[in-house]
């Protein structure tokens, strides 16, 4: 993405093509109002169903989610797909502040810093 900050008009329709951009999404926290204080489980059930009702696609991404340690451990592999860590949500607590808050831990890639 910092490729594509200083670029203009047709260099930065170039600069798109050859470095696109996804949205990721993990966690719903408004729609309509604040859901912060609904379940994880139920956060991510709306999630899933909002993707399925509205047909996204890319350039918009659902992030996976496992319950699974074994998988969750797998994907910390994924170094040369952009993966950085992974979140760790309780799928009964609410959320309330980011990730390392709120009963909620983050586990950060052997590769990276």
């Amino acid at each position: 993405m910092q490729q594509r900050l200083a670029r203009r008009g047709a260099a930065a329709a170039q600069a798109a093509r050859e470095w696109p951009a996804h949205f990721v999404a993990f966690d719903l926290v408004q729609r309509g109002g604040d859901l912060t204080v609904w379940p994880y489980a139920r956060r991510r059930a709306a999630l899933e169903e909002l993707f399925v009702d509205h047909g996204l696609t890319a350039p918009w991404v659902l992030c996976p989610s496992t319950t699974a340690p074994a998988l969750a451990q797998e994907w910390l592999a994924w170094t040369a797909a952009g993966v950085e860590g992974l979140c760790f949500k309780r799928l009964v607590d609410s959320s309330r502040g980011a990730c390392g808050r709120g009963g909620s831990t983050r586990c950060g890639s052997p590769l990276k810093p």
